[in-house]
């Protein structure tokens, strides 16, 4: 979206490739800055109880103990992270709400117009929503769903370059930021309903698409004369 900006009627050029665009980048930069703590509780959450929770799951089914064991521990993973995902919701809204509402205070404390208290509401908004987007993509990491993380990226950069070229190039300052917003929510249910679909079925797809210690394979007498499973007899 910067991109755009910089080259847009708004932008200015500092030295030779060198851009700038006060207009967008300062109030974005302070709306990045604002999402700071939730990414501390978010990236602490992935290395401490979800890991745990992580490491259980997959050392269950490694250690080959009953499905119900191993159903448990997939409920676990999905409690550790809703416990997550409800603490950066609690503390980034928080957040996010203050900064919405003193806005013009704090850019005016920071030595900045007034005139850019619009664009920094949207992007404190759009930090909200690209802080969800980025532990529900992790998350996908975790699991090796990289398919389904990579839609959610490709929306939020469809989405983000689409909304900055119809915001920059309008005469109205108010929608700045907009598209940043918009892209950051779409990537967020892309990400979030895949996540969702793949927990659902965690254990299923785990055993399906990974092979595991101790695994053999069929045997000849399993096999057919083709090397499929199963053999096909015609019987007269």
């Amino acid at each position: 979206d910067k991109i755009f900006f910089w080259f847009s009627p708004l932008g200015k050029t500092v030295t030779p490739g060198l851009y700038f665009c006060p207009g967008y980048d300062t109030p974005m930069f302070l709306a990045y800055a604002a999402t700071i703590p939730a990414l501390g509780i978010f990236f602490l959450s992935l290395e401490t109880s979800f890991y745990e929770s992580y490491r259980e799951f997959y050392g269950a089914i490694e250690q080959r103990l009953p499905l119900r064991i191993i159903v448990r521990r997939q409920a676990e993973i999905k409690r550790t992270l809703r416990h997550a995902n409800q603490e950066i919701v609690r503390v980034q809204g928080i957040i996010t709400i203050l900064i919405f509402v003193f806005a013009p205070e704090i850019l005016a404390w920071s030595g900045y117009g007034t005139e850019l208290t619009t664009t920094l509401r949207w992007g404190v908004w759009g930090g909200f929503f690209q802080v969800l987007f980025l532990f529900a993509s992790l998350s996908l990491f975790y699991f090796d769903f990289p398919r389904d993380a990579l839609y959610g990226s490709a929306a939020f950069f469809l989405l983000n370059g689409l909304g900055a070229v119809l915001t920059a190039w309008l005469p109205f300052p108010g929608w700045h930021g907009a598209g940043y917003l918009l892209a950051t929510i779409g990537a967020f249910v892309v990400t979030i309903r895949g996540l969702r679909s793949r927990l659902k079925d965690l254990v299923y797809l785990t055993f399906m698409r990974h092979p595991f210690p101790g695994e053999r394979a069929a045997e000849s007498g399993v096999l057919g004369t083709d090397g499929r499973l199963g053999e096909i007899v015609l019987l007269r």
